[in-house]
């Protein structure tokens, strides 16, 4: 009778595995509207290789321009935590161009060239750009 209930909890637990990865394949591959078929975004960066001293700011701006229609968009940094981006959200209009400022202020002790990715990203679209900082 151990055997018999072992097997039909695995074959429960197999069958609650199937469903749940079924569930999440289908919400992950939700398809995006139609109004994201011709949608653009367009990323520059006033520069994209900084020379810096340790304890001293630096502002560069990132411009977005946004393609067809209305959009939100959300900044975000992968890189070390002396990078960051104000503000982190930012709403446009079609063909509209917005600006977030990038504050780069490495802390004593930081030496060496570092490499941050910014992602700018709505539901629509998604872009990168790198930006370069030596210390």
């Amino acid at each position: 009778m151990k055997i018999q209930s072992f097997l039909a909890f695995l074959f429960t637990l197999f069958a609650l595995l199937l469903l749940i990865g079924s569930v999440g394949y289908y919400f992950w591959n939700i398809p995006k509207p139609a109004r994201c078929v011709y949608h653009t975004l367009d990323l520059k960066l006033e520069t994209d290789h900084l020379e810096m001293q340790q304890c001293k700011g630096k502002l560069v701006k990132l411009y977005i321009k946004n393609g067809n229609s209305e959009d939100e968009y959300k900044i975000s940094i992968d890189g070390p935590k002396w990078i960051i981006a104000r503000p982190k959200k930012i709403r446009l209009e079609p063909n509209e161009t917005g600006e977030i400022a990038i504050y780069v202020s490495p802390p004593l002790g930081t030496e060496g060239e570092f490499t941050s990715i910014i992602t700018v990203k709505s539901w629509c679209v998604e872009d990168h750009t790198e930006l370069w900082v030596k210390v």
